[in-house]
């Protein structure tokens, strides 16, 4: 069984998905990577008003989410934009789960109280001890 790399493409992730667990876990991954990146973008552009609770709420209200319908990637740009006028999600959304592109923390802004720092190559995430995790991740 061949290990995938970190920048696997999404259109090879979707050709392995079901032979290799390892892809599958990859996509996961990557998921849950840019969902962290989305929440901490959502945080500081509303100075801690909205989470990504309020973007998922707003995207279930969607005209289009209703039903069995697999929601677009333009109709996810068109909510997320509400919250985010500024990014280019498509190109995101593109660069690092489409393409496999790695998010760069070095250089991405945190909410404050979270550092990301790397260990070999890995990123480790740290929570000062005067965050209040109960109360960022309400």
């Amino acid at each position: 069984m061949q290990q995938p790399s970190g920048s696997e493409t999404g259109d090879s992730v979707e050709s392995n998905f079901f032979k290799n667990g390892l892809y599958e876990r990859l996509s996961y991954q990557r998921g849950f990577i840019f969902a962290f990146y989305l929440y901490n973008q959502l945080r500081l552009a509303s100075e801690g008003k909205n989470t990504i609770r309020n973007f998922l709420r707003a995207l279930k209200a969607h005209p289009n989410s209703i039903g069995a319908r697999v929601l677009t990637t333009a109709e996810f740009v068109s909510v997320i934009r509400t919250f985010l006028p500024d990014k280019n999600m498509y190109a995101e959304i593109k660069r690092y789960l489409l393409s496999g592109q790695y998010l760069g923390f070095r250089k991405i802004k945190l909410i404050k109280g979270l550092r990301i720092h790397y260990e070999q190559q890995v990123p480790v995430l740290e929570i000062s001890d005067q965050v209040n995790v109960q109360q960022i991740y309400r």
